[in-house]
């Protein structure tokens, strides 16, 4: 019995001092360019924006040095520039919103995330983008059904997402991309969705969990994430 009471005061004090090694043990920092959630990449966001105006200097120098390279990337691809030049005459926006959102974009996405949302091409967008009123008629026989259809109304407009864009659009980078296309393209939307992202993301991600789309109504400088039901226009 001694001999037993010996094992486990032995046992019970070895973990004790393994539990106390693990908890005076720093915890491990994170990888170096290791994909952000969206609400650790909006604590950057405020850093940057806490430093008055945010330049392309002060991004790459405030990121690792890989998330700094998806910066880089984004800026030289040319997808933003169309919203910096609208960002020159808007009194809504600046510049410095035009790269806190690539920096969005650079936290919460991979180097293949990136490779993918630079596939959104203004002339994909172009090409992809049905303008509809309230009495349009059918499509026309023999023509291909847009992968997006945009509905313009006086005040307001629709965007709709099928199912693979909105798979895509629950991730904050895709949108911020989506919208730098959909700029590029010459449409009435341009303007930086930072702030709206993450919840459009959230949005997206339940719609798609349920078989349906999202689609996003433009009012003013704002996007608003709205259940697209399958089988309706371009859901499938």
């Amino acid at each position: 019995m001694r001999r037993i009471a010996t094992a486990v005061a032995t046992a019970t004090a070895a973990t004790l001092l393994a539990t106390t090694a693990a908890q005076a043990a720093p915890p491990a920092p994170a990888q170096p360019g290791a994909v952000q959630t969206i609400e650790a990449a909006q604590i950057v966001l405020e850093q940057l924006k806490s430093k008055g105006e945010v330049t392309d200097q002060l991004v790459v120098d405030t990121l690792d040095p890989a998330q700094a390279a998806r910066y880089q990337k984004l800026l030289d691809s040319g997808m933003f520039d169309a919203m910096f030049r609208a960002a020159e005459q808007s009194n809504q926006f600046s510049a410095s919103d035009v790269r806190l959102s690539m920096t969005l974009a650079a936290l919460t996405n991979d180097d293949a995330d990136i490779d993918a949302i630079l596939n959104i091409t203004a002339e994909d967008i172009a090409a992809a983008i049905e303008w509809q009123t309230e009495t349009s008629g059918p499509e026309k026989d023999g023509m291909l059904k847009p992968q997006w259809e945009f509905n313009w109304g006086i005040a307001t407009g629709t965007l709709y997402l099928n199912r693979k864009e909105t798979r895509n659009a629950r991730d904050a980078g895709y949108i911020v991309a989506l919208a730098a296309g959909v700029c590029s393209a010459g449409f009435p939307i341009c303007f930086p969705i930072t702030a709206q992202a993450g919840g459009i993301g959230i949005a997206a991600a339940r719609y798609y969990e349920e078989g349906n789309c999202v689609k996003l109504k433009v009012i003013g400088p704002t996007l608003k994430p709205e259940r697209h039901k399958k089988g309706q226009r371009n859901c499938k």
